[in-house]
């Protein structure tokens, strides 16, 4: 009997291994089918951007036309970007140069090519302006500051607005940024305020690193989440979000990471005219501090632009509750907004 009891337990781990081991093939038999079909399905050059080692990701200048339809049930027409780094560049190259530098709003992908705010702007100047654009969607102030370095020499912008959104504070800090299901879940850098140390790190939990399939079906559930109004994802952010007494230490560091951003922006580039503006800016208090670190640094700031914009019509400007990005008509507003501002400045 004394025999019996080792080699039952043995048994049992070697039934447990081979029950682990199963599952493990099970379930990488699945992730292999899962991107094999996506390939063949969707061609190897359908996705929106491709890795890169320093920004984090750029545009897939691959990409061929996309026709769909966004969250306001627009019809839309995408085309590939000019280049890894930019969503376009000039129609008219004798204007004024002004760079338009933000994120996923800059990215504008929910909108037709070509109807942007950036290309009404344009378009309105009649030969004034001529507009570039460096927007990927996901991106954190720390990367657009990269990005702009990246582009300056070669368009040397006389005007360069800085678009900002609600979720930079998080995206900049990544304690904030893995506590997000909203965030790209890829690879990007971060910056350390305090040693100015930039570090590439993935904010992913880790089923959403090595999984493919793992990401596309969350980002469905996240959709249906949305909705419904479930409030699954915020419950499980709330689960991930750091203590409450680190919180105010975490959102000063991604300020923080913002205003060096937009000091050395100034220092490097003194002769560019710097604007900032927000959406979301119905976060007054977020905007204000916004606000302070542009004008700190001599640059400007336009405050409540996205409450003006929603405010200059009684049609909706974006597609809330499902996308809050500015839908044509935001675009058209936003883009007049900013054409008129130029103007009168």
């Amino acid at each position: 009997m004394a025999q019996r009891v080792p080699s039952q337990c043995v048994r049992l781990w070697a039934a447990f291994l081979l029950i682990c081991l199963s599952i493990g093939i099970t379930l990488g038999i699945l992730e292999a089918g899962f991107r094999l079909t996506r390939y063949l399905v969707r061609g190897p050059d359908s996705i929106l951007t491709v890795e890169d080692g320093e920004l984090g990701w750029v545009h897939n200048v691959r990409r061929g036309e996309d026709p769909h339809t966004n969250s306001c049930g627009e019809e839309v027409l995408t085309l590939p970007a000019v280049s890894p780094l930019l969503v376009r560049s000039p129609k008219k190259p004798d204007g004024r140069r002004v760079l338009f530098l933000g994120d996923s709003t800059t990215h504008a992908y929910e909108v037709s090519t070509g109807a942007a705010y950036y290309d009404i702007v344009e378009t309105l100047g009649e030969g004034q302006y001529s507009v570039w654009a460096a927007g990927v969607g996901g991106y954190s102030n720390l990367q657009e500051y990269l990005l702009l370095m990246k582009i300056y020499d070669d368009i040397q912008p006389e005007i360069i607005v800085w678009q900002l959104d609600s979720n930079d504070v998080a995206d900049n800090v990544y304690e904030l940024d893995r506590a997000s299901l909203s965030s790209p879940m890829r690879t990007r850098p971060y910056l350390n305020p305090s040693s100015g140390q930039v570090t590439l790190r993935n904010p992913g939990l880790l089923p959403f690193r090595v999984s493919h399939g793992a990401r596309f079906l969350f980002s469905h559930l996240a959709g249906v989440d949305i909705r419904f109004e479930l409030g699954i994802i915020p419950s499980i952010e709330r689960w991930l979000r750091p203590a409450e007494g680190q919180r105010p230490i975490l959102e000063q560091r991604g300020l923080d990471v913002l205003d060096q951003m937009v000091r050395e922006t100034r220092r490097r580039f003194p002769r560019s005219r710097v604007i900032g503006l927000a959406l979301m800016a119905d976060l007054a208090e977020e905007d204000s501090l916004y606000e302070e670190i542009f004008r700190r640094h001599g640059a400007d700031y336009w405050s409540r632009f996205d409450s003006q914009v929603r405010m200059a019509t009684s049609d909706s400007t974006d597609c809330r509750p499902w996308d809050r990005h500015w839908n044509h008509a935001g675009n058209r507003i936003a883009g007049r907004l900013i054409a008129e501002g130029l103007r009168e400045e």
